[in-house]
């Protein structure tokens, strides 16, 4: 408010710069990004995975780091968020690519501001306020904010480039195995519709126009058309979220609200004062028509999230209308400038690392993690369907794979022998399958199989006895032992229908 009393952030970095490291973000776009991160936490906490009795400490711990992060105590708030994303991800089997996301997110955003305060290397910024002005202090960020400002922008646009690069694949292209189609057809099962609606044509190209959107998010924003690319990824998010991903897109929100500028805000906050009841009543009805078509209530938070949805794609499509040729043109709103001592290499260190993680699958390291989510890519012995990469660049070839097996006498289970046998496995999967199946009137649960090229034989794994597959680990040690590197449910058999 313009009455707000204004704080001289000037002397608190000089004077008490560990107290404004804990304070946080002092420009609104580090303020909204916080904020933002928050909600998508809580989506990213909401889902089943996460429902479990081994992950309710991690959890503890990311919902306090959320509360220090409400609190503006930001930098405990954003390393405590860290470590309560690290521990599911590292000993939990935690196997989705955004928990990877949201840690280098909270990791790097509280490491900046530690160091951003120690070092004291920031100049001094002033409190933009909460009025919308763009104030012109407040376009030379802190070091820290900068930093960590900057790592959300390049992970937002490298993650979209690496599903891309996933997706160029055999099985993605060809409608009768995609992942383009089967989310399709998720989307109209899920609104009740038959899917030979639609003319064959557009089946064929459902693999391309996925491909043009995420491409199209990571390029318009390289070539600054952020405005363009906010509104191509709300309307490529909303039929995502509501059948197969329905968080990511909240995470995901995290990255393209680091390309927000001043009068950005300026011009959003403008629209919803004007045309907030019309934009949310809007919503609305296409929410409950949504609903209708749908025919059953959803788990119910998925109702507010879809409005969210609807609500951003209306509002972004009237304040940068697509039909005007400024929001189609180069970017020439004042940029936030960087401290004047400002150091690349961190940015460089953490995208860096991100995109070279997102090639891992292609050197058979792991498949998790990699930013490969519903791409069909296979990476396995025989199934190799990459159209960019040839399958001599693989180093190494992980996966189990069971030739013989049964629980207490061959036959005595059938359906658990088949899955077993027409399975891809990975040794935190042979852990979890100990922990679920055995039991004594199951023993011995007999497995032969070969790993590596190797063969072994463990004549009862419920015995408790060690896996014979100690070198699993990427540099032949298995440092974390239910670091999931692998997906799971993936049949020996291809090409294979997308699995999610």
């Amino acid at each position: 408010m313009d009455d707000e009393p204004q704080i001289d952030i000037a002397a608190l970095r000089r004077d008490r710069p560990l107290e404004v490291a804990l304070w946080g973000p002092q420009s609104l776009v580090g303020r909204i990004v916080t904020w933002v991160f928050v909600f998508a936490s809580a989506c990213h906490l909401w889902l089943a995975d996460a429902w479990q009795l081994e992950w309710l400490f991690a959890n503890v711990v990311y919902l306090v780091g959320l509360a220090l992060l409400c609190w503006r105590k930001a930098a405990v708030g954003w390393l405590l968020s860290a470590v309560g994303l690290a521990i599911p991800l590292f000993f939990h089997r935690d196997q989705l690519t955004q928990s990877l996301i949201l840690l280098l997110f909270a990791s790097t955003a509280g490491f900046s501001l530690i160091f951003d305060a120690l070092r004291q290397t920031a100049p001094a910024t002033t409190d933009s306020g909460t009025s919308g002005r763009q104030d012109p202090a407040d376009m030379r960020l802190a070091l820290g904010e900068w930093t960590f400002l900057s790592v959300f922008r390049g992970v937002t646009v490298v993650t979209y480039l690496l599903a891309v690069l996933h997706k160029i694949n055999r099985e993605f292209l060809d409608p009768q195995y995609s992942c383009a189609v089967y989310g399709l057809d998720e989307l109209f099962t899920y609104w009740n519709l038959p899917l030979d609606v639609l003319p064959m044509p557009m089946m064929q190209l459902a693999p391309w126009l996925v491909l043009l959107a995420e491409g199209g998010i990571a390029l318009f924003y390289l070539l600054g058309r952020r405005h363009v690319a906010w509104t191509l990824m709300a309307a490529f998010h909303i039929p995502l979220t509501l059948t197969m991903a329905p968080a990511f897109v909240f995470v995901m929100l995290v990255g393209h609200a680091a390309f927000l500028r001043l009068e950005d805000v300026s011009r959003l906050r403008a629209v919803l004062a004007r045309h907030w009841p019309i934009l949310g009543m809007t919503a609305a009805l296409l929410t409950t028509a949504s609903l209708l078509a749908h025919n059953n209530l959803p788990e119910w938070t998925m109702i507010p999230r879809e409005w969210l949805l609807w609500g951003l794609l209306l509002t972004l499509s009237v304040a940068f209308p697509l039909w005007k040729k400024e929001t189609w043109r180069p970017d020439r709103a004042p940029h936030p400038k960087p401290p004047r001592r400002t150091r690349l290499w961190p940015v460089v260190a953490v995208v860096g690392f991100f995109a070279l993680n997102g090639l891992t699958p292609y050197l058979g390291v792991q498949y998790q993690h990699a930013g490969a989510m519903v791409s069909n890519l296979r990476i396995d012995r025989g199934c190799w369907n990459s159209l960019v990469f040839p399958e001599s660049v693989r180093l190494t070839e992980d996966y189990i794979r069971v030739e013989e097996t049964y629980f207490a006498e061959p036959g005595h289970i059938v359906e658990y022998e088949q899955i077993v046998l027409e399975q891809l496995w990975s040794p935190p999967q042979f852990r979890q399958m100990r922990r679920n199946w055995c039991r004594d009137e199951v023993r011995p649960f007999y497995l032969r199989g070969t790993f590596r090229g190797r063969e072994f034989v463990i004549e009862d794994l419920c015995a408790g006895e060690p896996l014979p597959f100690a070198d699993a680990g990427v540099f032949g040690v298995e440092i974390f032992g239910d670091y999931l590197r692998f997906q799971k449910n993936l049949e020996r058999e291809c090409p294979q229908t997308c699995i999610h």
